[in-house]
């Protein structure tokens, strides 16, 4: 007979080992939420400065404050034209053509990420882009 004491233990070992069983040998889609988790929690932070009277406000600061915490994955994938960052900004700025940010990006590479510009300039220029 298994005392109770011992059985928690062997019950705690499978568990373990059952979960690592199950770990996927790709994270695309643990790499993808975390993109949007994070974005969602940037966003959420700089919407408490935002005022409630202000909507597109709201909305600029999440965008601006996105770009900020991205850039570097958003320079990655403009220069490819397209990615997941690049689909989390269009859904953030609301967009309603998101599929064209990435080659409109690639394309205009050159202007969004020059040299010295600023966040609020980079948004700016997105926001211009709008079809």
């Amino acid at each position: 007979m298994v005392k109770p004491l011992g059985l928690a233990a062997l019950v705690a070992v499978f568990g373990i080992t059952g979960c690592a069983a199950v770990t996927s040998t790709t994270n695309t889609t643990a790499d993808a939420l975390q993109t949007a988790g994070h974005g969602i929690s940037v966003s959420s932070r700089s919407s408490t400065n935002a005022s409630r009277g202000q909507p597109q406000s709201a909305r600029a600061a999440q965008t601006r404050a996105y770009v900020r915490s991205e850039m570097a994955q958003l320079r990655r994938e403009a220069a490819r034209g397209g990615g997941e960052h690049i689909d989390a900004l269009a859904e953030l700025m609301g967009r309603d053509n998101a599929p064209a940010l990435g080659p409109w990006m690639q394309k205009h590479y050159n202007r969004l990420f020059a040299p010295q510009q600023s966040t609020a300039a980079f948004v700016q220029n997105l926001q211009s882009a709008r079809s």
